[in-house]
């Protein structure tokens, strides 16, 4: 009995307190849905088949779940520092602003991004990149944080200065523990999930049942839940891998990607002379489909520079990215490799990992080396893992923001790229005597999408313009005209000076960027559809170029590396399958993977498009002659033709996990 009165008159006492938390814990919550809720009606018209009350209803477990927890975190706080009123009102007010920050941020967030936060997104080594991060959150997120945040300290400052008065009524007592219970109710019960079903299948008439339960899921997680569980680990492999798979001398990822589906050859290709010192400049666009290079507005290309250089180049037509996203783009460019199973990449992971890179072999044979970025490496690490590979000179936004005449000329998450023509010309005239290898990684046209002004709004200004769809597209179009322009510019001034007569320029984009062409997929990184990872690919030199040379075949990021030594003739056994494109070889097939939201893989061979989502099997397969949209899934039509590229993907990550588990094993 002395317990339970002694919890009466906890309740009675604090009661004003716990009751505003608690309906602060609730609104936090409910800004949060309505804002996504209204996001997401903007975006998706079928969107329109939920009213906000019903997808209350789908999202009421995940959000009771963190009432409940939210709420207990509080409680606590009441009970560890109960005989400590001052410093317990400044801890709970410290608590509060600080959830409403997060929750403000998980809103901005879901805007930027369309999906709800997850901490698999923040990697281990982005820690030494807070103020590149900072900066660049700050360039995409909207004032409404602003004006969120400044309107939640107001009320929390009010409210703990408040003098409340005690509160004894039974009444009141049981109205504050109720919506607690009721909380507790709802999160060990899961009397909804009848209905999410019951929702994907009425909205699943055009896709499948699994990815409409999917995206159902991730529509209705709570980010605060996101935030405080731990990531699922990686999925084991699906049968053991004998040890004797790789060499134990030397790790090497051994499996064939041959085509499943043609016997075809591609002879010799003598276009270019080998053996010879020839000068490298490696160029990474950002964000860019191929398709986009075919893009017109009122009769005017968006890309002018690229199409006009192509007429002096060899273009690869098929080319793919093994991995929509720049920082394992930029191992699969440099390595030859695979990145690896999982969110982490090995960049992040082990920087100073012992594989020899394409400036560390090329500063063996007496190469000149620099790297030029206008955004920041600290980004994901990539600074720690780049001073390991042998470069002169590492410079980006930290450096080039301080040189005229661009020092003031912040583009989105970077500087102009025109900031970069002085220090690479600079560089090249130092390197007199030797052969150089630039590797050059403008920003633009990466989201936000930034562009200096109004000379480069070939498609207009998007504030003209209604949804956001529509804004978002517009802003791409016009940064994707400036980063062509940056191109012409650079490539202008490079021949002016008689600088690029022995260069081979091998121009790429590092991934793909969607814009809705399906469900959910905006930006490059969720999904491996044509838009994230078919890129342009060109090798780019006017005197042994005298008009545009083709290559019908498929090729991928993993194959610049071995090309490039075929070329020059440099004999070096690489850890991985990529092939010399220029060399007599079969078709190939090209394998991505991204592991963002999920764990995806796809196989691009002849006209099939095969696509896995691995941890429920979700298969997906396109002819991509005769469906280049990708809209008709044919799994069920050809389940054969599907099971066997499920088969080469289980394969390869068999290998692909191994490989990478023995090498860092080797570095413990």
């Amino acid at each position: 009995m002395l317990f339970l009165s002694k919890i009466k008159i906890f309740f009675t006492q604090n009661f004003i307190t716990l009751f505003f938390i608690f309906i602060y814990s609730v609104l936090l919550i409910l800004v949060y849905r309505f804002e996504t809720y209204y996001e997401l009606k903007n975006i998706y018209s079928d969107f329109s088949y939920f009213h906000f009350l019903f997808y209350l209803k789908l999202c009421l477990l995940e959000d009771s779940q963190t009432l409940l927890i939210l709420f207990s975190s509080f409680l606590l706080i009441f009970i560890l520092l109960f005989k400590l009123p001052k410093l317990r009102s400044f801890i709970l007010f410290l608590f509060l602003f600080l959830i409403s920050i997060l929750f403000f941020i998980f809103i901005d967030f879901f805007k930027i991004y369309e999906t709800a936060f997850q901490k698999g997104f923040i990697g281990q080594e982005q820690a030494t990149a807070l103020g590149e991060m900072l900066s660049s959150f700050w360039a995409e997120t909207s004032f409404s944080l602003l004006l969120k945040t400044g309107i939640s300290f107001l009320i929390l400052i009010v409210f703990f200065n408040f003098k409340k008065k005690e509160v004894k009524s039974k009444f009141f007592i049981f109205l504050s523990s109720f919506p607690l219970l009721l909380a507790f109710f709802f999160a060990l019960a899961n009397p909804f999930s009848s209905l999410v079903h019951q929702t994907a299948v009425e909205l699943s008439v055009k896709v499948s049942y699994k990815k409409t339960i999917s995206l159902l899921n991730e529509l209705i997680s709570n980010p605060f839940l996101n935030f405080i569980k731990n990531d699922p680990p990686v999925v084991p492999l699906a049968s053991p891998v004998p040890e004797t798979t790789l060499p134990s001398k030397h790790s090497k990822i051994s499996f064939d990607t041959s085509s499943l589906e043609s016997i075809k050859r591609y002879p010799k290709n003598m276009l270019i002379p080998k053996n010879k010192k020839y000068n490298i400049i490696f160029y990474f666009f950002e964000s860019t489909p191929k398709e986009y290079l075919k893009l017109k507005i009122n009769g005017k290309e968006v890309t002018p520079n690229w199409n006009r250089l192509s007429k002096n180049s060899l273009v690869f037509e098929n080319h793919y990215t093994n991995y929509p996203l720049s920082v394992n783009a930029l191992l699969s460019v440099f390595t030859s490799l695979y990145p690896m199973t999982g969110k982490k990449s090995l960049i992040e992971t082990l920087p100073d990992v012992q594989l020899e890179s394409v400036s560390q072999i090329l500063f063996e044979n007496d190469y000149k080396t620099m790297l030029i970025h206008t955004g920041g490496l600290g980004y994901a690490g990539q600074i720690h893992f780049l001073k390991h590979r042998r470069f002169d000179s590492i410079m980006d936004y930290k450096q080039l923001s301080k040189l005229p005449p661009y020092y003031s000329q912040k583009i989105g998450w970077g500087v102009d790229e025109r900031a970069m023509e002085n220090p690479i010309h600079d560089f090249i005239k130092k390197s007199q005597g030797h052969p150089f290898f630039i590797s050059i990684h403008p920003v633009n046209p990466h989201h936000p999408y930034a562009y200096p002004g109004k000379d480069f709004e070939i498609a207009g200004n998007a504030d003209s313009f209604g949804n956001k769809k529509e804004k978002t597209w517009i802003n791409y179009l016009n940064s994707l005209y400036f980063a062509d322009f940056a191109l012409g510019e650079l490539i202008k001034r490079l021949e002016e000076n008689n600088e690029l007569d022995n260069t081979l320029i091998f121009i790429f984009a590092d991934h793909g960027e969607a814009f809705y062409q399906h469900k959910m997929n905006y930006n490059h990184p969720f999904y491996l559809y044509e838009e994230n990872i078919h890129v342009p690919f060109m090798i780019y030199n006017p005197k042994l170029f005298k008009k545009s040379f083709h290559f019908q075949g498929i090729s991928r990021h993993i194959d610049l590396l071995p090309t490039l030594l075929d070329i020059l003739g440099i004999k070096k056994e690489l850890p991985a399958t990529g092939i010399s494109i220029l060399s007599e070889h079969k078709e190939q097939m090209a394998l991505s993977y991204t592991y963002w939201k999920d764990e995806y893989y796809s196989i691009r061979d002849e006209k099939w498009k095969y696509i896995l989502r691995f941890q429920d099997k979700m298969e997906e397969l396109y002819d991509l002659d005769q469906d280049p949209g990708e809209k008709n899934n044919l799994c069920e039509i050809f389940p054969d033709i599907s099971q066997r590229y499920y088969q080469f993907i289980i394969k390869s990550r068999e290998n692909n996990v191994l490989f990478y588990k023995q090498l860092l094993d080797k570095k413990k």
